[in-house]
C-alpha cells in the first residue's frame, strides 16, 4: 500500500539498519553472476527519515481463502547486549518447539540405529512444516534494472553489509557522496557465487565505465542519475518499504499460531479477499457470469423461450463446473461458452 509518493534524500547514519500497490516486480539475487542495480532514494513513509532500506523478519506460511500466503512481521525482540528475548512472538515459540520436537526425534532415531535415508524420510514431516513456516529475514531495496525496470531487490544481511560497506567507502573518498541520491547515484553489481546455503556468497562492489578522457581509457562511476522520466514513474511503481508488510498484534499472531491451517481466521485478521484466486485467469469470469445467470433466473417464465435459454445455459454452466477440475479445460469452455451466448 502506498501512502504518498514523496521521495526522500537517503539518510547514511546507520541506525535504521537496526530493527527499533505499486507493481508486482519483486526480484532477488537466485542466480550465478552479476546482477547490476542502481538503488533508489527513500520513498513513501520512508522519505522524511531518508531511509533507503528496510529489515524485515517476516513470518510465512498462513493461507487465505484464495490460497495465496499472508505474512507478516514477526514481533519477538532481543536485547543486542545480553541476546535475551525481552518481547515474545507466539508464531517463534511454536517454531522453537517444532524445531526441539524434530531434533529429539532425529536423535532418536540415530539412537536406534536408523539409515541415513530412513532418518532423512522420517524427518520429512518436518523438513516440510520448516519449508512451509520458515521465517524469512532480509533486507528490502527500491531499485532501478538496465533495462529500465523498476522494482523491489531482497538480500540477505551479509550482502547489504557488504552493499553499506561499499556505500561508506565511496562517501569517505569523496569519489561520490551521495551513492543513494535523488540527483545522482551509484550502479552496484550484486555478484553472487555458489547456489547452496553453504556455498553461497554475494560480492557488491561498484559498476565502474571506461571512457575516453584527454585521449586516454578511464575507468569511472557508471552513471546513475536519473532522468526525469525514471523520476516520475518512480513515485507510482516504487514500493512504500516501510508500510508493505503487515504489523500484527500478539493477540492476532497467537490466533494463527492456534490454528495454522484455517484460512477463516487467516481471512478475519487479513480481510477476506474479494473474489477467489484460479489458476486461470479466465475461471474469475466464468464464475461471475454463473453469479449474473443466477440473479437473472431467480424466477422463470415458462413461455419466454429467451428466459428457458438462459436457464438451459445455466444448467451446462453448472454441470461443467462439477467437472471443470478433472474434465475440462476453462478455456475452452469460456470461450464455446462466449461464442454461443
Amino acid at each position: 500500500m502506498v501512502t504518498n509518493n514523496d521521495i526522500g534524500e537517503a539518510n547514511y547514519d546507520s541506525s535504521f539498519t537496526k530493527r527499533p500497490n505499486s507493481n508486482n516486480a519483486n526480484w532477488s539475487l537466485n542466480t550465478e553472476g552479476s546482477h547490476p542495480y542502481r538503488v533508489l532514494p527513500p520513498f513513501g513513509s520512508l522519505a522524511s527519515s531518508g531511509q533507503w532500506a528496510k529489515y524485515e523478519r517476516l513470518h510465512w506460511g498462513f493461507y487465505a481463502s484464495n490460497k495465496k500466503q499472508r505474512p507478516f512481521r514477526c514481533v519477538r525482540r532481543i536485547d543486542s547486549k545480553t541476546k535475551t528475548v525481552i518481547q515474545e512472538c507466539p508464531q517463534c515459540l511454536v517454531i522453537d518447539a517444532r524445531f526441539e520436537e524434530g531434533r529429539n526425534y532425529r536423535e532418536t532415531l540415530i539412537h536406534q540405529k536408523k539409515s541415513q535415508d530412513e532418518i532423512k524420510l522420517l524427518m520429512e514431516k518436518y523438513s516440510t512444516w520448516n519449508r512451509r513456516f520458515n521465517t524469512e529475514k532480509r533486507y528490502f531495496m527500491n531499485v532501478l534494472r538496465p533495462d529500465g525496470q523498476i522494482g523491489r531487490l531482497k538480500i540477505s544481511k551479509e550482502a547489504f553489509m557488504d552493499l553499506r560497506a561499499e556505500v561508506d567507502k565511496l562517501r569517505r573518498s569523496l569519489e561520490h557522496t551521495n551513492p543513494v541520491g535523488r540527483d545522482d547515484g551509484v550502479w552496484f553489481d550484486f555478484h553472487r557465487t555458489g547456489m547452496h546455503i553453504d556455498d553461497t556468497k554475494v560480492k557488491v562492489t561498484p559498476v565502474y565505465e571506461t571512457v575516453n578522457m584527454n585521449g586516454r581509457p578511464a575507468k569511472v562511476l557508471k552513471d546513475g542519475k536519473l532522468t526525469p522520466e525514471i523520476m516520475e514513474r518512480m513515485k507510482t511503481e516504487m514500493f512504500d518499504l516501510g508500510v508493505y508488510y503487515r504489523d500484527l498484534s500478539r493477540d492476532e499472531i497467537q490466533r494463527l499460531a492456534d490454528a495454522p491451517d484455517d484460512s477463516e481466521v487467516v481471512d478475519s485478521i487479513f480481510g477476506a479477499p474479494v473474489t477467489p484466486a484460479p489458476s486461470d485467469p479466465n475461471v474469475n469470469e466464468f464464475k461471475e457470469m454463473a453469479a449474473e445467470n443466477e440473479s437473472e433466473v431467480e424466477t422463470i417464465d415458462p413461455n419466454s423461450d429467451e428466459e428457458l435459454a438462459l436457464v438451459a445455459k445455466l444448467e451446462e454452466l453448472r454441470r461443467i463446473k462439477k467437472d471443470v477440475k478433472s474434465t475440462v479445460d476453462p478455456k475452452v469452455f469460456f470461450e464455446h461458452y462466449k461464442a454461443n451466448k
